[in-house]
């Protein structure tokens, strides 16, 4: 599996859609934020806009 970090500073959905674009990766994989379960249902609002942006997949990682 070929594997690489970037470390960026801005506005965290902005970023990763602007990596997405230069390396077109396979998937995107994000840790999604929510304690109660009513949370749970709800997306942080960079899983959303990276859900409703992204051009490939999003797998959206729920808390523990």
């Amino acid at each position: 599996i070929d594997t690489r970090i970037e470390v960026r500073q801005g506005d965290p959905a902005d970023e990763i859609l602007a990596v997405e674009d230069t390396v077109d990766p396979t998937t995107i994989l994000v840790g999604s934020r929510g304690h109660s379960r009513l949370r749970r249902l709800l997306l942080g609002s960079v899983s959303e806009e990276l859900v409703a942006r992204a051009n490939g997949n999003v797998m959206l990682v729920p808390p523990a």
